[in-house]
């Protein structure tokens, strides 16, 4: 997905295989460690009642560095590309916050019902919510098919998707989302979970919020503010379909590389039905 998404760059390179690792010297090395090994580029965090008496951190100082500008190798959105295998998976970019976080859950909670529960279709389902780092969050879902099935899967995975968008959100499941996430910042391994996510916030200059105001932020979210994320999710959405099925019959274009321009040189057909050259 972040490769479709982003190209070779900046969020995108986590895709790909790091060929370029045997050209790197002992001063590339370095250059870079200088850049991001330094004070203002590293956290810390431990869950405990004190710090260990002979800890030492010796780095040196240096300039804070920013999460990178997101990059697009998508000519436009929403949009949808063919998979490698049998599953549906769908991405977008949302701003990042309790509403966002919100739907995450509430589009896990109707993909289990409809393509698990109800329809026998699909034995995974889930979503994940990842902060970027620059205001926004990635927001996932994927859903695994049968063999044979998955056609089937691709139509009710869009369809819970579409439902969602036009409004059709269960006040039930955002209360039921809430409780669990508020009871889960009431507990007393709160504050010990949340480490990991106050250091990501620190180092993106992102606010770090009590958990008494986490709680806060999402009591007040409200089936309206969901549907306001969702139609802003469904613009950036980027779709992965099962191998050789379209989605533009649910309004997604292909995506297609984003190519500048065809260099000089021999084109060969791609082999084994590959549409390209």
């Amino acid at each position: 997905m972040p490769l479709w998404r982003y190209g070779a760059r900046d969020y995108g390179l986590g895709a790909f295989a790091e060929l370029g690792l045997p050209a790197i010297t002992a001063e590339d090395l370095q250059e870079w460690a200088a850049r991001y090994f330094t004070r203002e580029n590293a956290g810390l965090w431990l869950a405990g009642t004190e710090l260990p008496p002979d800890l030492r951190l010796e780095l040196p100082s240096g300039t804070r560095m920013p999460a990178p500008a997101a990059s697009s190798a998508l000519a436009g959105t929403p949009a949808f590309f063919y998979g490698p295998g049998r599953a549906t998976a769908m991405d977008a970019v949302v701003p990042a916050g309790a509403a966002a976080r919100v739907l995450n859950d509430v589009v896990e909670r109707e993909l289990y019902r409809a393509l698990r529960q109800r329809d026998g279709l699909s034995y995974t389902t889930a979503t994940s919510y990842e902060p970027r780092g620059d205001g926004n969050a990635v927001v996932t879902a994927l859903t695994d098919a049968p063999n044979g099935k998955e056609d089937a899967v691709l139509g009710g995975f869009v369809d819970v998707l579409a439902r969602i968008r036009v409004g059709r959100i269960d006040e039930a499941d955002v209360a039921a989302v809430v409780g669990r996430a508020t009871d889960a910042l009431s507990s007393v391994e709160a504050d010990g979970a949340r480490l990991p996510s106050i250091a990501f916030n620190l180092l993106t200059g992102r606010p770090v919020r009590s958990s008494d105001d986490l709680t806060r932020q999402l009591k007040e979210v409200t089936v309206e503010s969901v549907h306001a994320v969702a139609t802003t999710a469904h613009a950036s959405s980027l779709l992965m379909t099962p191998r050789g099925r379209s989605a533009d019959w649910a309004g997604f274009t292909r995506a297609e590389p984003g190519l500048v321009g065809l260099l000089s040189g021999t084109s060969h057909r791609g082999l084994g039905g590959l549409d390209g050259q």
